[in-house]
């Protein structure tokens, strides 16, 4: 599904991303750690050429969902896209504010989904319900200002996944969601990862830990650490892997004191 070797990421002669190497296999989950400013998003985003023009995105190989991401050309690189969903941490910014959400997914749906306007809304009422909502209709005359965190975060995934999306590039999407909405966003994933394959940026090892089969830690730039996943709950190799299994340790003790 992605086979990335020696991608590079610079601006300016500045060093963003260098050297990194990894392979997400289809239906499975890749974890990315690191500090804030590592080159997490940046990363994930240089996989489906979404960097601002003024970086210079090099590699030996890019291959994503079949797709050579430095080879395309807009019309293909908006194909990949319908592809390869990203989703983002703030997804009620993520929609349009004017629009409701019927309006938004038909504007989508409409450009990449060749069926007639009863058909796309069927399709996208078949992810909606399959992402736990119960009225259908409500949600797609609602705004994105009249959803909760959680709702909007739902609405998003179940946009990309009826354009089509094969993989998911989710981009701390449980920052700012409360432990309920959070299990849920876990439940949701678990049941697609026979379906789809994703790649996870968080902070919060709970979510890392329940869906990734492999891990990679970057810092400053780097890939520091790559492992399966188990192995690196159980014994990470580097320091500050060995950090951040100590930090979730203290906190999991505290949270089940």
């Amino acid at each position: 599904m992605i086979r990335v070797k020696n991608l590079n990421l610079q601006m300016n002669g500045r060093k963003f991303l260098e050297s990194i190497n990894f392979e997400l296999g289809k239906n499975s989950a890749l974890g990315i750690l690191g500090k804030s400013g590592a080159g997490k998003s940046l990363l994930t985003k240089s996989l489906i050429r979404l960097v601002d023009k003024r970086f210079v995105l090099r590699a030996d190989e890019l291959s994503v969902a079949n797709f050579a991401p430095l080879k395309l050309n807009a019309k293909a690189l908006r194909n990949l896209r319908s592809k390869v969903g990203f989703v983002f941490q703030d997804a009620r910014a993520s929609f349009h504010p004017m629009f409701d959400m019927g309006e938004i997914f038909e504007m989508h749906l409409k450009e990449r989904v060749k069926f007639g306007k009863k058909e796309r809304k069927r399709l996208a009422f078949s992810w909606l319900e399959r992402l736990g909502f119960d009225d259908m209709e409500l949600i797609w005359h609602s705004y994105a200002h009249q959803l909760s965190a959680g709702m909007a975060m739902r609405a998003q995934l179940a946009l990309n996944l009826s354009l089509g999306a094969e993989i998911l590039l989710c981009d701390e999407i449980t920052s700012g969601l409360d432990e309920s909405n959070t299990q849920n966003i876990i439940s949701i994933f678990k049941a697609l990862k026979n379906e789809k394959s994703f790649v996870l940026i968080s902070h919060e090892l709970d979510f890392i830990k329940a869906l990734s089969d492999e891990i990679i830690l970057l810092e400053k730039g780097k890939l520091i650490e790559k492992s399966l996943a188990k192995d690196f709950f159980n014994a990470p190799k580097s320091a500050y892997g060995k950090e951040l299994l100590s930090l979730y340790k203290e906190n999991y003790a505290f949270k089940s004191a």
